[in-house]
Order: C-alpha cells, then structure tokens, then sequence
C-alpha cells in the first residue's frame, strides 16, 4: 500500500453518523492506513484564521453556496444571481453545527472543488484522502436525460458524501410514491403514515443503520483513490452503485460476504 492518510470529516448535524465507527471498520480492512478523524471541515480549516478574518472566510463561502444552488432541474448552465437572503442563510447554516438539512439541490462537482481550495497547500498532496461528510444535497447533471439528480457521493480531488443523499438519491420502491400521489390528491401529508410503513426497505432521517450503509461509500472513495474505479456489477458487494433503497440494503446490509472475490482479493492486495 502507498504511505498515505485517510482524514474522515464529521458531520455533527448528522446525530446518527458515527465517523469513529467507520474509521475503525477501515483500519479492520486496511490496518497499514492511517486514519484520521477531523470535525466539521469547514469549521476545521478555518480555525486557524483570528476572528476577523474567519467572518470574511464563512461570507465568501456563503456566497460560493448560494451561487451553486440548482434552480431548475433541467438547465445545466448559467450563473445563479445570489440574493443576500441566500447568502445569509447559507453563512448561518455553516456557522452552526445543530442546522438542519433544507433539501437544497447543490451542483455537487463544483462544490467538490470549492472544498478542495479550502485545503492548505501542505494538505494537498497525493498520499492524503480526505472524505467530507455533509448534510447538504449534492447533485450531478445527466446527459441522457438532460437534468440534475441528487448523489449521495462524488469522489474527486476530495470526496463528500451526503447523510441526506442517501435517503433521498436512491430510489424507493414505487409504491411509495403512488402512496405519496394519493395522499396528496386528498390535500394531505403522508410522510408520517408512510414512515413505518417503509422503514424496513428505506433509510429515513437519522436512521441509526446510516453509519453502516456509509461504511461501503468510504470504501468506494478508497477504491476510486486506488484504482480510479469506485463501483462493482455485483449486487452483492459494497462497491455497487446502487440506484434503488432496495439495491442499497441489499449491498451495504446484507452480508457477510460484503464484498464480491474479486474486490476482498483486491482489498488484501492493497493492504500489503
């Protein structure tokens, strides 16, 4: 294995996500990594700055997000004009660490690379992995359909992935949505009838098995770090891109085994 670190970033408004859980299933497969555990990351990267300057950093931010919201699903392009509404409620959000989740739609790849330039220079270099874990909704848009859809993870330069993507990105079962149409069609709000319901095949906010469904993801973003290939075809590993809750139970939830021959071979190669 190349000499290289692992910084995992908290995200505190997530009470479920449990970063030193995860940080000891990685160090189960990969013993040689040495695994770091960091708070919130944009609160840890500008703690260093005094006071006045750290205000300057959260406004520059909070209109960096506010640029990057997506107004309409179907268009690509275009700059976002920032209204200091939206500023300011982005600069409150990041300042507090007990904000709650909108459901925002972001342009994930762009966020990606706003993380990124909040790093220090020390810190970019290639043996360090560092993967942020965010409440906002990220997205990425489609060609083959021409519209944006919500991801629960990007990997780049840094990898972010989101405690409310993955209850929102993949799909859940169609039943569920007709229920949501008929309940809407009666002028009523069905989320809490439906939340026992499907609580058994759907990840909900806060779901205590979050942490464990997240385990897989930070595998993926350690694949795509160490082979540039993050996924797998089989249904059964937690390297698959799973599109719908059920896939994903079945990948992150369901094993042992929890990965396919192919990928436990590969996980033993790369600790040596």
């Amino acid at each position: 294995m190349l000499a290289c670190r692992l910084f995992l970033y908290d995200e505190p408004r997530s009470s479920s996500l449990k970063i030193e859980e995860i940080a000891s299933y990685i160090k189960s497969l990969w013993p040689n990594l040495e695994v770091c555990c960091r708070g919130d990351f944009i609160h840890y990267h500008l703690s260093h700055l005094p006071d006045l300057h750290k205000e300057k950093a959260f406004q520059e931010l909070a209109v960096k997000w506010a640029g990057l919201r997506v107004v309409s699903l179907t268009e690509k392009e275009g700059n976002k004009e920032v209204f200091p509404v939206e500023a300011d409620y982005e600069k409150r959000r990041m300042k507090s660490l007990n904000s709650r989740a909108s459901g925002i739609l972001y342009k994930g790849p762009q966020v990606v690379a706003m993380l990124m330039d909040l790093l220090p220079s020390g810190e970019k270099v290639p043996e360090n992995i560092h993967v942020i874990f965010t409440n906002q909704l990220l997205g990425t848009w489609s060609e083959e359909d021409s519209r944006y859809h919500a991801r629960v993870s990007i990997y780049g330069p840094v990898h972010v992935i989101s405690t409310l993507g993955v209850v929102v990105a993949p799909a859940k079962p169609r039943e569920y949505y007709f229920l949501r149409r008929s309940f809407a069609s009666l002028g009523m709000e069905a989320s809490q009838e439906m939340a026992g319901e499907f609580m058994q095949e759907c990840l909900v906010t806060e779901d205590p098995r979050l942490t464990g469904v997240l385990k897989g993801y930070v595998c993926q973003a350690l694949f795509y770090y160490f082979t540039g290939n993050p996924f797998c075809h089989n249904p059964y590993c937690r390297l698959y891109n799973a599109h719908w809750q059920k896939e994903l139970f079945t990948c992150q939830l369901s094993g042992p085994p929890e990965f396919c021959a192919d990928h436990q071979r590969a996980i033993l190669s790369l600790g040596q």
